[in-house]
This record gives C-alpha cells, structure tokens and sequence, in this order.
C-alpha cells in the first residue's frame, strides 16, 4: 500500500532535471526553486528514521543565513541533534534516487525495517515527524511537499508553523524525553528559557533595566524575539530592529549575524544618527541559530564581539560561580574551539583562566560532540553559533548540592547564591543546538554577573591580525591534515617549510586546509600586525600552490 502512496506522491513532486543534491552540516541547501522534489524524499528519509527509531523526528525549513531565495532544510534527531551522520549518506541516496520504491526498500533492508509494512520489529508505531519552517516566500509550498511524503507512509505530521531552527530541536527533545514539567510547545520555549533568565539574575541591583538592541536579519527571529521579551518582561528590554515588517526588509541582506561577523558591516537601522553609539547590540541570523555582538564606538566604527569573545565570557562567568559555589576542582570544564578560532582567546581561556582547551575539525557537529565529553562543554563558532552543555551526572550533582547548602544554616549566603545561578545558566542554554535566542539571553546574564559593560567584555583580549585565503588548486584531496586540522600530514614536508616561514613572524601561526566543497584550499595565518599577517597568509598560499602543481604534475 505504502508504494503506490508514495509513488503517487513523488510524481507530484519530481526531481529536478540535472541537479545533485549533497547533505551536510547545514542539510540540503539551494536554490528554492530546484528543491520541491527533494523536499519529499526529506520527509521520507524523516519517516523511516522515525519507523527505526520509534522516536519523533523533527524536520525544519530553512536556509539559515542564505539570500531568500535559496532555501533548505535540516532532519532533527530525537534527542534535538542535528541527524546522525551515517543517515547524511541515505538522505542523499534516497533524495538522488531515479527509482524512490526501489530506494525505500533498499534502505529498509539496510536498516532493519520490514519492507511490506516498514515497520521496525514487532512495532506497532507509524512514525512521527513534527516539521517547522522560516518565513521565506518559498518555505510553505516545501513544508507541504515534505508532509506529503510523511502521510504517504501513513505516518503522523505536526505541523509546528514558523519556528526558529533551534525552537523546533527544543520541540522535538522534549517530544522523545517526556517530563511532567515540560511541554512539548513553543510556549514551553519561552517559559523555560525566560524563567532561566530571571533566576540567573536574580538579586542584581542595576541603576536601571537591561537593554539590548537586537538586529534580527528580517527573518524569523524577529517575530519569536518579540514574543519572548513578553515573557522577559522588565528584566530585559529588547528594542528590536529588522524584523521583518518593514518596507525595506530584506532576509539576510545586509543585516544578521553572518553579514556583521563576516563583513564587519553595520547592519541596516542601527547607526549613530539613531543614537547607537557605545550601545550594547546583537545580530543573530536568519533562523535565529547564531548570534553575534557588536557596539558602535565614538566614530561609528564596528567593535564586534564574535563567537571567540562570546566563549570567553562564558568561561570567565562560570569560573567565577563555580569559585564562589566551593566546588572548584570537581567539575571538568572546557571550551572547544576549531583551529579557526582567534589565538589571543585561546591563551586567555588557557592560560589566564586555566580552563582546558580542546581543537576539533571545522564543523558545529565536531565542538558539540566534543563538549559533551566534558562536565561543562563550552563551544562557539567564530560565526556565533554554539551552546553550552552540561552533563546530565554533573547537572545531578550541582543540584545535590544546593540542596545540603539549602540544609546547612552555616552555608554563606553567596554558595548558595552561585549554585542557584549556575543551575539557572542550564535552564536557558539549549542542550541540543546553537540557540541565538538562548545564547543571547545568556551572555545578558554574565555580562549582569560580572557588572560589565559591552566596552569591558570587549578589552579582555586584543584579537590577534589574521587573515584568511584561499588557494585555487588542481586536487585539493592531494592535502591531508591532524584530526584537528592545525597540521598538514601530507603531502610530505609541506608542514615542515610552512613551520619555517612561521618563525619569521612575530607571534604568527599558519595552517591550511582542503575545502570540503570547492576544489581550494584554505589558507589561514595569525601574526602581531595586519600587515605581517597579511604576508605570512601570501607567502603559505605560494607555498601551497607551489607543492600542490608539483603533485599535480607528478
């Protein structure tokens, strides 16, 4: 019965003519107009993963950062993380495939699903997948084709409607790991991560209410953002600019998070004509997964506050409560960075505050599986996106804790008081994915903790210059790296003449890497000016090239 269905279904929604669809870090992502078709095999590929699972799937519309019109979308897992890697593989097979019955049936086998009936064992359960979507014009008509699919196997769709990405993982974890305090809604969201935030700064005697300007890239975080500072009430005020509505919104264009980190651009409606100066300002992105700071200072020029600035005032807030909290020592706390991340906010984290440092390959997926093998996890992208995680046994103790602190009349006031704001600060952070929202709300609290001002926050540490190329090559697979990717291993003695040129620089470090899209390969180097910054990344690229048309030739 499920063939004819879904068959059915897929002449509907065709393939189109020419077009090869790849799933990464970011799920399927073009063009909108080329992915009706393969926004049904997503819905598919959510049905059979939920059919395995017996867990409900999640599958969110969106292109994140991108123009309007690309568009995408990213399978949810039912813990909340992005989808397990080995199941990329059956997306793109299945999203590719010239014969979809043929494709499911294939996967069922390699799976364990019972091809008649696609069910998992003795299961009984159809299979759930709750869908989300952004505001671009094109993300309606693509929620329908992936609900479509889903019905076809006779599985049950929620249709959540518009929803950050980072909203719909919430959905989706509290869906599969039910709890009698906790919803499953985006109200629940809201009610969590607010709550969170009042306790965090419970006690702080501001001269006056928090107040951020929030630039929200004319996406979907501009319409969530307003409903949460409903439920921030006076804790914190949101003046809250391109959120879409007005004549001159634009998705993504010229404003958010990725157009201010990346270019080092103001973003349209914040300026110093509107009175913006030295004012505490956030950019987060089109879906609302990754959020950067920024201040204007005395000649409107951009002081940005990115994703390495953003781990290091985490790191520096928990620190302090965990001092105060008496438990210094029992805890394992660490920041992931990638080799990307600046080299001042490396040694800062290291070498100033004592924290452990561990570097993973490019990749949000790589630094969220990282930090969950410490007892606190802190990790952020240059780029804004990240979280921070903590183990459930360390969460556990933090609470047992507090009570027998609660029990002891001795306990100072200020033990309390810390445990209480170290377990708030894990009720706002998103433990499945990077949350602008959250992460916002977060970084207002430390900074609240710590009594610092934006300007404070941004002179902890002076980035080191840097400057990043890229080399256009003939095989970019000829360049093999470490697993943090900081080392060239091959092709021999390209690490050792890169090692070289780096000692003539002042505070340099240089590494290269194969794109893992494009046929380049990407140079980065670090040094103590621009200017010698700039030369080190000039003279590795003509090294690279140099090696590289060799192997080529040979």
């Amino acid at each position: 019965m499920w063939k004819q269905a879904l068959l059915a279904g897929d002449q509907r929604h065709p393939l189109t003519p020419g077009v090869k669809y790849t799933y990464g870090t970011a799920g399927f992502r073009t063009k909108a107009n080329i992915l009706d078709g393969a926004m049904y095999r997503v819905g598919i590929v959510a049905t059979l993963r939920s059919l395995l699972l017996g867990k409900t799937i999640g599958v969110m519309v969106t292109a994140s950062h991108n123009p309007v019109q690309d568009n995408g979308v990213k399978i949810v897992d039912p813990d909340g993380e992005m989808l397990a890697t080995e199941w990329e593989a059956y997306a793109v097979a299945i999203a590719n495939a010239p014969n979809i019955v043929e494709a499911v049936e294939e996967l069922a086998r390699r799976v364990g699903l019972d091809v008649p009936t696609l069910r998992h064992g003795a299961s009984t359960f159809c299979g759930r997948v709750v869908v989300g979507k952004d505001t671009r014009p094109s993300s309606e008509a693509l929620t329908e084709a992936v609900k479509e699919a889903v019905v076809a196997l006779g599985a049950e769709v929620i249709d959540c409607g518009l929803q950050t990405t980072p909203q719909l993982h919430f959905v989706v974890r509290t869906t599969n790991n039910p709890r009698p305090d906790l919803e499953a809604t985006e109200r629940q969201y809201y009610v969590c991560v607010s709550e969170g935030y009042k306790r965090l700064v419970h006690g702080l005697h501001a001269t006056e209410p928090r107040s951020l300007i929030l630039d929200c890239a004319d996406g979907v975080g501009g319409q969530k953002a307003k409903l949460l500072a409903e439920y921030l009430g006076g804790y914190l005020h949101l003046d809250i600019k391109n959120d879409g509505t007005s004549a001159d919104a634009d998705l993504n264009e010229g404003v958010g998070a990725e157009f201010v980190q990346k270019e080092k651009k103001i973003p349209r409606q914040i300026s110093l004509d509107n009175g913006h100066k030295n004012k505490r300002c956030a950019s987060v992105d089109g879906d609302a997964d990754r959020v950067v700071y920024f201040y204007l200072g005395e000649q409107g020029e951009l002081c940005l506050q990115d994703g390495d600035k953003i781990t290091t005032l985490i790191a520096v807030v928990l620190k302090k409560l965990i001092d105060e909290a008496g438990i210094n020592g029992q805890l394992r706390i660490g920041a992931v960075q990638t080799a990307y991340a600046n080299g001042a906010s490396t040694a800062y984290i290291r070498d100033v505050l004592g924290l452990e440092v561990a570097c993973e390959p490019t990749g949000v997926k790589h630094l969220h599986h990282r930090a969950a093998e410490f007892d606190i996890g802190i990790y952020f992208e240059a780029n804004g996106h990240g979280t921070v995680l903590i183990a459930p046994s360390a969460l556990s103790r933090l609470e047992v804790t507090l009570n027998q602190v609660r029990a002891d009349p001795t306990a100072a006031p200020e033990k309390k008081q810390a445990l209480e704001r170290l377990l708030a600060f894990f009720q706002v952070s998103n433990q499945a994915v990077g949350d602008a929202l959250a992460d916002m709300l977060l970084v207002e609290g430390a900074l609240a903790i710590l009594d610092w001002s934006v300007q404070k926050w941004d002179q902890i540490y002076s980035d080191l210059p840097s400057r990043m190329l890229k080399v256009v090559v003939p095989d970019r697979t000829v360049i093999h790296t470490t697993h943090d990717e900081t080392q060239v291993t091959k092709p021999a003695g390209l690490q050792a003449a890169i090692e070289g040129i780096v000692t003539n620089y002042k505070l340099g470090r240089s590494f290269v890497r194969p794109s893992g899209t494009e046929d380049v390969v990407r140079v980065y180097a670090e040094a103590d000016t621009q200017a010698a910054a700039d030369e080190l990344a000039e003279t590795v690229s003509s090294l690279v090239s140099n090696v590289l048309s060799k192997s080529h030739t040979i």
